[in-house]
């Protein structure tokens, strides 16, 4: 009877399992939860669940069991719980924060609260409870911190690389201060020009004129000056009016002077002339008074053989030949030279190069040559001699019969004696001397 009973216990508390679907472990079996599958739950309140004891978690320990993910052990070498997840161990919350450290006092939590706000003198965390304040005051000349957008005072040398602009409404001195001076660097400043820029636009209205100014030393320090004002200005004899004067140039008179109007001073500087004393302009002009040059002058601009260079000669008729004429070397300088020439004898040379046309001269023939005279400022005087020479020599058989003036044109023969020549394109020199 008594083995029948305990197999009728058993198949109760079995029968009893899925209606109630809880597993209870401990003293107080009445104290029952529908939301909990296992309640493990010690008298007095004083017992706790003591997990599995693994000290083998390699291929050869647990990892043998295939052990499935979810399942929780406590691994007694790392005194660590080890959760199974994706078929691997890790460890139960990895990274957890167990406790809050600041300045060396720990935090009552678990919650804190973290905020914000401007007291102090430096930037650092207040502590009181689970509260975290974090203080950065507004910077000035005895605290450490931010700068505001208000009106604020700093301590210490400031250096700003890139320049400074100070738009309209910021006053040094009056608004943003820097007690210990304000050095403007930077590359932008390469030029006489500072990085400084003032904040001026059209609707500024500057104030009235006084006698300060602003310098800047060797080493870039601005210093506030007195001024020295301009009692008066006398130009000419004249007193101008101010405090504005007015300067300007004309070309005015016949004289370099100064003439005043009011408050208006003119420096009249005239063009230079046969009249007037001034300055010597780019269009053509006529100058009064001997002027030498002890460099020589360079005439440039000829356009043909006739130089630019125009002598000074107001009779309608040139003067009677003289042994006295005018000669150009190979650098152009231009020579008075004496020819020494007797009676009787050339007075003038003129020389030039003629090419011939279309001159194919038969056999045994002549060839006439009539060409215009080239145009020279003083007519050829007659009786004349005239030279007509080749350039290369002529071949055997061809001879120049003569050459001579006939009004205004230059006229000559050739001849062969034997074969034909073709002498179109050759060139020939013309010397014209007359008496």
């Amino acid at each position: 009877m008594k083995r029948l009973g305990t197999i009728v216990i058993i198949i109760f508390m079995v029968a009893s399992l899925p209606l109630s679907a809880q597993l209870k472990v401990g003293d107080q079996p009445t104290n029952m939860q529908k939301s909990v599958s296992i309640d493990a739950q010690g008298s007095g309140g004083l017992q706790g669940l003591w997990l599995p004891r693994v000290t083998d978690t390699s291929i050869t320990g647990i990892r043998s069991l295939n052990p499935p993910d979810g399942l929780v052990v406590y691994h007694t070498p790392s005194g660590k719980l080890l959760l199974r997840s994706n078929n691997a161990w890790t460890t139960y919350a990895t990274g957890a924060i167990d406790r809050v450290i600041v300045g060396a006092q720990n935090l009552n939590g678990p919650i804190l609260t973290f905020k914000t706000d401007s007291v102090g003198t430096n930037f650092d965390i207040a502590i009181a409870g689970n509260t975290l304040t974090w203080n950065l005051p507004s910077a000035s000349e005895t605290k450490r911190g931010a700068v505001t957008t208000g009106t604020q005072t700093f301590g210490g040398l400031k250096t700003l690389n890139n320049g400074v602009v100070v738009n309209a409404g910021s006053t040094l001195n009056n608004g943003t201060t820097t007690n210990n001076g304000l050095n403007v660097t930077g590359t932008g400043a390469t030029t006489a020009t500072s990085n400084l820029t003032l904040g001026l636009n059209s609707a500024t209205v500057p104030a009235a004129a006084t006698d300060r100014y602003l310098s800047v030393n060797a080493a870039g320090n601005v210093t506030l000056n007195g001024l020295d004002a301009i009692g008066s200005v006398t130009a000419g004899g004249v007193t101008a009016t101010g405090p504005a004067l007015t300067y300007n140039t004309t070309t005015a008179g016949t004289d370099f002077t100064i003439s005043t109007v009011g408050n208006t001073l003119s420096w009249n500087l005239p063009s230079a002339s046969t009249t007037a004393r001034g300055a010597v302009t780019t269009d053509a002009q006529t100058f009064a008074g001997l002027k030498t040059f002890n460099n020589g002058v360079n005439v440039t601009g000829a356009t043909g053989n006739v130089s630019n260079l125009t002598l000074g000669i107001t009779d309608a008729s040139p003067t009677t030949m003289s042994s006295e004429f005018l000669s150009v070397d190979a650098a152009g300088r231009v020579i008075f030279a004496t020819s020494n020439m007797e009676a009787n004898k050339p007075s003038r040379m003129f020389n030039y190069t003629l090419t011939l046309g279309s001159a194919n001269i038969a056999a045994n023939s002549t060839y006439r040559v009539t060409v215009a005279l080239p145009v020279i400022p003083i007519p050829i005087v007659m009786p004349c001699s005239v030279y007509f020479s080749p350039d290369n020599a002529l071949p055997n058989g061809v001879t120049i019969d003569w050459a001579t003036i006939v009004g205004n044109n230059f006229v000559a023969n050739i001849s062969t004696r034997g074969a034909g020549v073709n002498l179109t394109g050759d060139q020939f020199y013309v010397t014209i001397i007359d008496f």
